[in-house]
């Protein structure tokens, strides 16, 4: 599992909701990564202990100070790379990032069908489908960024709209 180091392949669907935020420094975002939000506010591609996920990165992106904008997808259904972890079964389940391993790769992701959810944890979205289906094994996964989740993440115990 490691962080990015060249754009992944994804796509958007529909009209997202996009939002310029501030980055933490000198950084490259990487097309389709999962960007975080840190404690002092402040977006990275690299996940530390108590942030949360800002959203997904919809192109590649480079900042040399802090205070630059960075634009962020924060809400809208995005196709990315299949995370390892997942099978037709975790349709519908939340996709999630360990808080012991918060890269910016959507493949080191994990649902909460399989893996249990600790309070620490940052929520990517819900996995929506995955594909392409047609006689091949899935490669894509449909995830809706920015949804409401209601419930408690560390117990996996609620539901998303």
């Amino acid at each position: 599992m490691a962080a990015l180091s060249a754009d992944l392949n994804m796509s958007v669907v529909g009209s997202p909701t996009t939002v310029p935020l501030p980055a933490i420094g000198a950084d490259i975002f990487y097309r389709g990564a999962v960007i975080y939000i840190d404690p002092t506010g402040y977006v990275t591609p690299a996940g530390s202990a108590g942030a949360r996920i800002a959203g997904i990165c919809p192109r590649q992106q480079t900042t040399t100070a802090a205070g630059q904008l960075v634009e962020i997808l924060v809400f809208g259904f995005v196709w990315l790379p299949i995370a390892t972890t997942l099978a037709l079964a975790d349709v519908g389940s939340v996709l999630y990032m360990d808080s012991a391993d918060q890269t910016d790769n959507p493949v080191d992701a994990l649902n909460q069908e399989d893996t249990a959810i600790a309070a620490s944890d940052a929520m990517v979205g819900r996995i929506l489908t995955l594909g392409p289906t047609a006689g091949s094994s899935p490669t894509q996964m449909l995830i809706h960024v920015g949804g409401n989740y209601t419930g408690s993440l560390g117990t996996g115990a609620g539901t998303w709209s």
